[in-house]
């Protein structure tokens, strides 16, 4: 509003040299007070100050787009993700959470695209790929999700819930059922099904014995076939 009145631009050093840097300090430093009182709403309204004050600072768009999550604003907590995608402030972690929050919007498509973008710039990153399995197999794509299972398991050989899903994955393609959970005929690669989900129990017990679910898994396969 300063600058606004301030037409001969007598006070414009002063206002940008000294109080609006001030301001955001303040901004920020009353943001994080806000967040760690879960005030989380009161945090974004910080925030979003700091960052009209400051729009190329990271930190900001960061806490903008946290504090929105936190608060349930999904569409903002996109906006300022998207925002440090856009100015190259984004790690494999700032995918992770477009794709979290477009999941909450019911956007399975636009969270699916996120992920694939992150990881084609991070594809090293175990996040991004554990994120693009789960949204595979909470939107029941199960062929794809065993695609990026088979990736989980050549960068992570020893992780033992991987063998445990590849197997139960298997396990439902040669089972199938319909929406009402009802069996449908067998495929006609039931067995082929069976042969892979047996094969990734057998690999997951060869590291962990004692593991409960791909014993429990496994014992249920074998007894549904006999």
């Amino acid at each position: 509003k300063a600058e606004e009145l301030d037409l001969r631009n007598e006070y414009k050093i002063d206002i940008e040299t000294k109080q609006l840097p001030m301001l955001s300090r303040e901004a920020f430093n009353y943001g994080v007070e806000r967040y760690q009182a879960s005030d989380y709403t009161g945090a974004l309204s910080s925030f979003e100050l700091f960052v009209k004050i400051a729009p190329t600072e990271p930190s900001g768009m960061q806490n903008a787009a946290m504090s929105a999550e936190s608060a349930g604003d999904f569409m903002k907590a996109v906006l300022y993700y998207r925002q440090m995608i856009d100015k190259k402030y984004a790690t494999d972690k700032t995918y992770e959470s477009v794709a979290r929050s477009l999941i909450q919007l019911k956007d399975t498509a636009g969270a699916l695209t996120a992920l694939k973008d992150g990881r084609f710039i991070y594809p090293d990153s175990v996040g991004l790929l554990v994120a693009e399995i789960n949204l595979f197999l909470s939107s029941g794509r199960g062929k794809e999700a065993l695609s990026a299972l088979d990736q989980m398991v050549i960068k992570d050989p020893g992780n033992v819930s991987c063998y445990q899903q590849i197997g139960i994955i298997h396990m439902s393609l040669a089972h199938p059922t319909d929406a009402e959970g009802n069996s449908l005929p067998l495929p006609s690669d039931h067995q082929v099904h069976l042969a892979q989900a047996e094969e990734a129990y057998s690999k997951g017990l060869a590291i962990d014995p004692s593991h409960f679910e791909i014993n429990f898994n496994l014992g249920v396969l074998y007894f549904n076939e006999g």
